[in-house]
């Protein structure tokens, strides 16, 4: 019984903290970028076009919406992000609060100015750092 426990105990914080899984939901218009990146080191980052907006989802292991409440970006002047709601036929909920069911819950990302920030998403699982790089706006002949 005390090496179950130990067990427990040593794998806790491995099953508990589960990282959630981002995905774009939009895509660019063309000659745009609107992506989400993630490697096996665990950085995440989007790519955007200066003035185009990439829409993020977000699932934790048990495939429910995160909730984005408290999630902000570094340098206001590069990117900005706001709260979403959508459907796409989905329907999954995010519960904030138990009486009060929302549309499934996204993020949207708007690339203002070209440059790199941090954006500090925060979920019921934790708080995650993605990098936005905004990419100069193709030009227009």
């Amino acid at each position: 019984m005390k090496r179950f426990a130990f067990a427990l105990l040593a794998l806790g914080p491995l099953v508990g903290c589960a990282k959630p899984h981002f995905d774009t939901i939009t895509s660019a218009p063309p000659g745009a970028v609107a992506e989400y990146h993630e490697d096996s080191n665990d950085n995440r980052w989007i790519d955007v076009t200066e003035g185009t907006a990439v829409g993020i989802s977000c699932e934790d292991k048990s495939k429910s919406p995160c909730g984005y409440d408290g999630t902000f970006v570094a340098d206001a002047s590069i990117a900005s992000v706001y709260h979403g709601y959508s459907d796409f036929e989905d329907v999954s909920k995010y519960y904030a609060n138990p009486n009060n069911a929302s549309a499934k819950t996204i993020m949207v990302v708007v690339g203002l100015a070209v440059g790199s920030t941090t954006l500090r998403v925060r979920t019921g699982r934790g708080d995650y750092n993605v990098t936005v790089n905004v990419k100069p706006a193709p030009s227009r002949t």
